[in-house]
Protein backbone atom coordinates (compact mmCIF):
# COMPACT_ATOMS: atom_id res chain seq x y z
CA UNK A 1 0.00 0.00 0.00
CA UNK A 2 1.37 3.42 -0.89
CA UNK A 3 2.04 5.90 1.91
CA UNK A 4 0.06 9.09 1.82
CA UNK A 5 2.04 12.15 2.85
CA UNK A 6 0.02 15.09 4.10
CA UNK A 7 1.84 18.36 4.08
CA UNK A 8 0.81 21.00 6.55
CA UNK A 9 1.05 24.41 5.01
CA UNK A 10 1.07 27.28 7.38
CA UNK A 11 -0.01 30.62 6.09
CA UNK A 12 1.86 33.36 7.94
CA UNK A 13 -0.31 35.94 9.67
CA UNK A 14 -0.31 39.31 7.97
CA UNK A 15 2.38 41.52 9.39
CA UNK A 16 1.19 44.91 10.57
CA UNK A 17 3.29 47.82 9.57
CA UNK A 18 5.34 48.69 12.61
CA UNK A 19 5.79 52.15 11.14
CA UNK A 20 2.07 52.91 11.40
CA UNK A 21 1.79 51.46 14.88
CA UNK A 22 4.86 53.34 16.03
CA UNK A 23 3.65 56.61 14.53
CA UNK A 24 0.18 56.21 16.02
CA UNK A 25 1.58 55.23 19.40
CA UNK A 26 4.02 58.13 19.33
CA UNK A 27 1.32 60.66 18.47
CA UNK A 28 -0.97 59.19 21.14
CA UNK A 29 1.73 59.39 23.79
CA UNK A 30 2.63 62.95 22.84
CA UNK A 31 -0.98 64.11 22.94
CA UNK A 32 -1.64 62.24 26.20
CA UNK A 33 1.45 63.74 27.78
CA UNK A 34 0.55 67.21 26.58
CA UNK A 35 -2.99 66.98 27.94
CA UNK A 36 -1.74 65.85 31.35
CA UNK A 37 1.02 68.46 31.33
CA UNK A 38 -1.34 71.22 30.35
CA UNK A 39 -3.79 70.31 33.08
CA UNK A 40 -0.98 70.37 35.63
CA UNK A 41 0.27 73.65 34.17
CA UNK A 42 -3.16 75.22 34.47
CA UNK A 43 -3.33 74.24 38.11
CA UNK A 44 0.19 75.52 38.80
CA UNK A 45 -0.50 78.78 36.99
CA UNK A 46 -3.85 79.33 38.66
CA UNK A 47 -2.57 78.45 42.13
CA UNK A 48 0.38 80.78 41.68
CA UNK A 49 -1.96 83.51 40.50
CA UNK A 50 -4.34 83.07 43.44
CA UNK A 51 -1.47 83.05 45.92
CA UNK A 52 -0.34 86.46 44.71
CA UNK A 53 -3.75 88.07 44.36
CA UNK A 54 -4.82 90.10 47.35
CA UNK A 55 -8.43 90.85 48.19
CA UNK A 56 -9.83 88.68 45.42
CA UNK A 57 -13.28 88.67 46.96
CA UNK A 58 -14.00 92.12 45.43
CA UNK A 59 -13.68 91.64 41.67
CA UNK A 60 -15.12 94.99 40.53
CA UNK A 61 -12.92 97.40 42.47
CA UNK A 62 -10.01 99.38 41.11
CA UNK A 63 -7.76 97.90 43.80
CA UNK A 64 -8.69 94.38 42.70
CA UNK A 65 -8.02 95.23 39.04
CA UNK A 66 -4.67 96.76 39.96
CA UNK A 67 -3.81 93.59 41.87
CA UNK A 68 -4.77 91.52 38.82
CA UNK A 69 -2.45 93.57 36.64
CA UNK A 70 0.40 93.11 39.14
CA UNK A 71 -0.11 89.35 39.50
CA UNK A 72 2.15 88.35 36.58
CA UNK A 73 5.29 89.94 38.00
CA UNK A 74 4.73 88.08 41.26
CA UNK A 75 3.93 84.78 39.54
CA UNK A 76 6.80 85.10 37.06
CA UNK A 77 9.34 85.21 39.89
CA UNK A 78 8.86 81.43 40.20
CA UNK A 79 8.97 80.73 36.47
CA UNK A 80 9.92 79.07 34.19
CA UNK A 81 8.90 75.72 35.62
CA UNK A 82 8.66 72.33 33.96
CA UNK A 83 5.08 71.11 34.19
CA UNK A 84 6.01 67.70 32.80
CA UNK A 85 8.65 66.27 30.47
CA UNK A 86 7.00 67.97 27.46
CA UNK A 87 5.67 71.26 28.81
CA UNK A 88 7.28 74.29 30.43
CA UNK A 89 5.27 77.19 31.86
CA UNK A 90 7.42 80.17 30.89
CA UNK A 91 5.49 83.18 32.11
CA UNK A 92 2.16 84.84 32.62
CA UNK A 93 0.95 88.19 31.33
CA UNK A 94 -2.22 90.23 31.72
CA UNK A 95 -2.91 92.08 28.46
CA UNK A 96 -5.78 93.82 30.24
CA UNK A 97 -7.58 93.65 33.59
CA UNK A 98 -9.89 90.84 32.40
CA UNK A 99 -7.37 88.53 30.69
CA UNK A 100 -4.73 86.11 31.96
CA UNK A 101 -2.35 84.70 29.37
CA UNK A 102 -0.20 81.69 30.25
CA UNK A 103 2.73 81.13 27.91
CA UNK A 104 3.99 77.57 27.53
CA UNK A 105 6.78 75.94 25.56
CA UNK A 106 6.42 72.39 24.27
CA UNK A 107 10.10 71.59 24.72
CA UNK A 108 10.29 68.55 22.41
CA UNK A 109 8.14 69.81 19.54
CA UNK A 110 9.11 71.77 16.44
CA UNK A 111 6.78 73.72 14.17
CA UNK A 112 5.89 71.68 11.12
CA UNK A 113 6.71 68.30 12.64
CA UNK A 114 3.36 67.76 14.34
CA UNK A 115 -0.26 68.49 13.47
CA UNK A 116 -1.00 71.44 15.76
CA UNK A 117 -4.65 71.57 14.67
CA UNK A 118 -5.14 68.00 15.89
CA UNK A 119 -3.35 68.61 19.19
CA UNK A 120 -5.31 71.80 19.81
CA UNK A 121 -8.67 70.18 19.05
CA UNK A 122 -7.89 67.31 21.43
CA UNK A 123 -6.59 69.53 24.23
CA UNK A 124 -9.21 72.28 24.15
CA UNK A 125 -12.06 70.32 25.81
CA UNK A 126 -9.75 69.27 28.67
CA UNK A 127 -8.53 72.81 29.21
CA UNK A 128 -12.05 74.26 29.18
CA UNK A 129 -13.21 71.59 31.63
CA UNK A 130 -10.27 72.31 33.92
CA UNK A 131 -10.97 76.05 33.90
CA UNK A 132 -14.65 75.31 34.52
CA UNK A 133 -14.13 72.91 37.45
CA UNK A 134 -10.82 73.73 39.11
CA UNK A 135 -11.36 75.05 42.65
CA UNK A 136 -8.11 77.04 42.32
CA UNK A 137 -9.64 79.07 39.50
CA UNK A 138 -12.86 80.00 41.30
CA UNK A 139 -11.82 83.60 42.00
CA UNK A 140 -10.87 84.13 38.36
CA UNK A 141 -14.19 82.65 37.20
CA UNK A 142 -16.04 85.00 39.55
CA UNK A 143 -14.21 87.92 37.95
CA UNK A 144 -15.14 86.58 34.49
CA UNK A 145 -11.51 86.41 33.42
CA UNK A 146 -10.62 85.31 29.90
CA UNK A 147 -7.79 82.75 29.83
CA UNK A 148 -5.36 82.46 26.95
CA UNK A 149 -3.12 79.41 26.80
CA UNK A 150 -0.36 80.27 24.31
CA UNK A 151 1.97 77.53 23.09
CA UNK A 152 5.39 77.81 21.46
CA UNK A 153 7.69 75.13 20.08
CA UNK A 154 11.17 74.41 21.44
CA UNK A 155 12.60 77.17 19.21
CA UNK A 156 10.15 79.81 20.43
CA UNK A 157 7.93 79.67 17.35
CA UNK A 158 4.18 80.03 17.82
CA UNK A 159 2.23 76.75 17.67
CA UNK A 160 -1.34 77.57 18.75
CA UNK A 161 -3.47 79.28 21.39
CA UNK A 162 -6.54 78.16 23.25
CA UNK A 163 -8.79 80.98 24.43
CA UNK A 164 -11.28 80.26 27.20
CA UNK A 165 -13.81 83.06 27.59
CA UNK A 166 -16.39 83.26 30.39
CA UNK A 167 -19.16 81.98 28.11
CA UNK A 168 -17.15 78.73 27.72
CA UNK A 169 -16.80 78.05 31.44
CA UNK A 170 -20.09 79.31 32.86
Amino acid sequence: MPKVVIENTVTPAPVKSSKKVSLGLTIGLIIGGLVIGIMIGIVIGSVATVVYLNDYSQPKTTTANKTLMEAPSNVNRNLPIMVDSETRLDNMVTPDSKTFQYIYTLVNIETGKIDTTDIKSRMEPYIINNVKTSPEMESQRQREITFIFYYKDKNGNYLFSIVVTPDKYK
